[in-house]
């Protein structure tokens, strides 16, 4: 049981990775300046959390790696 939810969380960090990836990509592409202030805002921070999630998700992957 403990691995099945060990893994689930390893899977949620890989897919938010991705994630991350494809939003920092877009944030520093050429489309993102065509967003209206308020939208490119709203991107910004829903990234920052988004990178806060996965460091939290990594300390806790290495605390039941240890």
């Amino acid at each position: 049981m403990r691995k099945n939810f060990f893994r689930r969380m390893l899977d949620e960090e890989q897919e938010l990775t991705l994630k991350c990836n494809k939003l920092s990509d877009f944030i520093n592409g050429e489309s993102f300046g065509n967003l209206s202030a308020e939208e490119q805002v709203d991107l910004r921070e829903q990234f920052d959390h988004m990178l806060e999630y996965r460091n939290v998700l990594l300390r806790r992957i290495h605390r039941i790696q240890k």
